[in-house]
Order: C-alpha cells, then sequence, then structure tokens
C-alpha cells in the first residue's frame, strides 16, 4: 500500500480535491498493484465478516 500511495500520490491528492468525483480520475494499476489491491480487497472483506459473526 505504501508503494501504491507514493506511486500514485498526485492523483489521490486530485481526488481528494475533487471529493464529488466529477474529474472522474482513475488509476490505471500493473498487474502486480492489481494483485495486491485485490488482496487488500480480499482480506478487509473477510476480516469484516468475521468481526460481524
Amino acid at each position: 500500500m505504501e508503494h501504491l500511495l507514493k506511486r500514485y500520490s498526485e492523483q489521490l491528492a486530485d481526488a481528494v480535491d475533487d471529493p464529488e468525483g466529477k474529474g472522474g480520475i482513475m488509476l490505471t494499476l500493473d498487474e502486480h498493484e492489481a494483485v495486491a489491491i485485490e488482496s487488500i480487497r480480499r482480506l478487509y472483506q473477510r476480516s469484516h465478516e468475521l468481526q460481524t459473526t
């Protein structure tokens, strides 16, 4: 995550400055970044499921 935040810091700052999302800012992730994000998403989802059961 730290790597992604550093790499995309400018795009993320632009997104924060446009809270209504009208700018349509999209990040283009490479294959490894996409896998990392998907793994984090699954980990978050699983931990959330464990907390609600």
